[in-house]
């Protein structure tokens, strides 16, 4: 890898890295009765402690109403970037991959697609942090899910 794949990594490693935790912090203010999906006798305390029991678990019937709910956040917060950011972000999805091949010689610029940029970010990021978080409200949920 070179030098510049380095570098053009580490940005949007950074970035990515930065987004997806605005976007937890997020999902832990979504508190309350009326937002959380589970119940209130689930024992989980907020939106990211739901989505983090989808991903460890099983997904629910409700597991597009929360790609609904991380998607427009991450978005946002992509499109705040400014372009070079941008472009080292989408290089590092599969869309840019394919691109590449493409490529007969070095491009003049980079086509950039704020919706792949998301989904990578939702699927590499956000939701691998989900698989892998825990705490005790989701320790137990997980526990009474087995013993059912």
């Amino acid at each position: 890898m070179s030098v510049y794949s380095r570098l053009i990594r580490a940005i949007a490693d950074r970035e990515c890295t930065r987004i997806c935790r605005a976007t937890i912090r997020h999902l832990q203010s979504l508190q309350g009765d009326r937002v959380l999906l589970s119940g209130p006798d689930s024992g989980l305390k907020n939106v990211w402690d739901e989505i983090c029991v989808q991903q460890q678990g099983q997904e629910s019937f409700f597991w597009q109403a929360y790609l609904d709910t991380i998607t427009p956040h991450i978005a946002h917060a992509v499109a705040q970037l400014r372009r070079p950011e941008q472009e080292a972000i989408w290089l590092q999805t599969p869309e840019a991959s394919a691109w590449e091949v493409e490529q007969d010689t070095d491009p003049d610029s980079v086509p950039v697609c704020l919706d792949d940029i998301t989904r990578y970010i939702l699927d590499h990021y956000v939701l691998h942090v989900a698989n892998d978080y825990r705490n005790s409200r989701i320790e137990s949920f997980m526990q009474q899910l087995s013993s059912e």
